[in-house]
């Protein structure tokens, strides 16, 4: 049997990971626009960008990895276009053969329209090569443009090498998806403290400069600078599946069933290219977080060499760094649930922010802000993910002899869950 992957990201590496230990004979072909072997995205912002981490230890594979486990690994091409009827990948020079195909083809940033000029010094950061060149350019004063977790973490490495940083975003607050009003203005105060300006509630219209950036404009104000870093959101890479009969949903993601099963016999999808069941609010949506495409990875692997596993439902739980501080999202947020019956528990004591989220008697969300991630999370996100009453977490707060148990819970009862 001949597999094909698209994609050689976590999500990609890990169906051809657990397809091999599964059967050591499938054929395993990898796929992938990146020529490089697997690499962490992740601490490009964090470790790389700062100057924290060598370029050798992002990479989480060697090249010899995949000829050691008989996995050919076709790198620096890209698929143009899937046939479902032929059953076969088109690239731009030959045509491979599948009898199960996963498509794991990842994100790539969204860039807005003011942002597709051609100029030096315009950057995003989602590649190994992104980052090199960033780190290459040599600026000065930095603009960096929307504040998700890789705006916010790329600012405070930019910083970090000497840059002076300014951090636009069009909405009212920062890291608008993770965490509320108040968590937002805790840390925008943090930027702030060291060095980095923030403005909220300006949308960048225009970059200046004819060949090389000279600065921005919002409708309030013009910026000077030399770098401008385009953090705008993740869009899945889909566009070749136009024709292939694939069906894409809401958010241009793939379609999937718990299997990761796409409605094409024999062709599986994972990672950020799908949309799939959030478990709390049971909506489709795209997950695009380390965690959830190993998962889905793993059972798309699985699946397609008929191993019958099961994909839960996604979870968002994000960590993002902040100078001296971690802020910790996962679930929904409250101003993400206006509308529905909802409320908070809330806690500020011993130098660090805690907030639970809960609807209907469940636990549906938790933001955490603090210098210290020692304690053990996993009891509150277990009870999210399984819609665990409020009820029930007061009994065991309130139970010694339960509590002896479950020691890693002490902090949950600094939480007074009285309405």
């Amino acid at each position: 049997m001949q597999a094909v992957i698209v994609g050689n990201g976590i999500a990609g590496d890990t169906v051809a990971s657990t397809m091999r230990s599964i059967d050591k004979e499938v054929g395993i072909t990898i796929v992938s626009k990146d020529r490089h072997p697997l690499y962490s995205a992740c601490v490009l912002p964090k470790k790389y960008l700062s100057n924290e981490m060598e370029r050798e230890e992002v990479f989480l594979r060697k090249k010899s990895y995949y000829k050691d486990n008989d996995i050919n690994l076709i790198g620096g091409k890209e698929v143009q276009k899937v046939n479902t009827e032929s059953k076969s990948v088109i690239l731009n020079s030959k045509s491979i053969g599948y009898d199960k195909l996963v498509i794991a083809s990842g994100s790539r940033p969204g860039i807005p329209p003011f942002g597709r000029v051609e100029k030096n010094g315009i950057f995003c950061l989602k590649t190994i090569e992104d980052a090199d060149a960033i780190k290459g350019h040599k600026g000065r004063k930095a603009v960096v443009i929307g504040s998700g977790p890789i705006g916010i973490e790329s600012a405070v490495a930019l910083h970090k090498i000497g840059y002076e940083v300014t951090v636009i975003e069009m909405l009212d607050r920062i890291l608008p998806k993770l965490f509320d009003t108040k968590e937002a203005a805790i840390l925008c105060s943090t930027l702030k403290d060291n060095g980095i300006r923030v403005l909220t509630g300006e949308l960048v219209s225009e970059i200046l400069g004819k060949k090389t950036v000279e600065g921005v404009v919002t409708a309030r104000r013009k910026l000077e600078c030399d770098t401008v870093l385009l953090t705008c959101g993740m869009r899945p890479n889909t566009e070749f599946l136009i024709d292939s009969g694939i069906e894409t949903g809401k958010y241009r993601g793939i379609k999937v069933n718990a299997k990761m099963e796409t409605n094409i016999d024999d062709v599986y999808a994972c990672g950020d290219c799908v949309e799939t069941k959030d478990v709390v609010t049971g909506e489709d949506r795209l997950s695009l977080l380390w965690h959830t495409a190993m998962l889905q990875g793993y059972v798309a692997g699985c699946n397609s060499l008929e191993v019958s596993k099961i994909y839960p439902g996604s979870l968002n739980f994000t960590v993002v760094e902040v100078f001296e501080k971690y802020a910790v999202s996962s679930g929904n947020t409250f101003e993400e649930l206006m509308g529905r019956k909802s409320k908070i528990f809330e806690d500020d004591s011993g130098g660090t922010y805690k907030k639970l989220i809960v609807s209907d008697d469940s636990i549906i969300g938790l933001q955490f802000i603090g210098e210290d991630l020692s304690f053990d999370i996993g009891f509150i996100l277990g009870a999210i993910r399984r819609g665990e009453s409020i009820t029930r977490l007061e009994e065991i707060t309130e139970n010694a002899s339960l509590l002896s148990h479950t020691p890693w819970v002490n902090w949950a009862r600094s939480f007074t869950f009285k309405p």
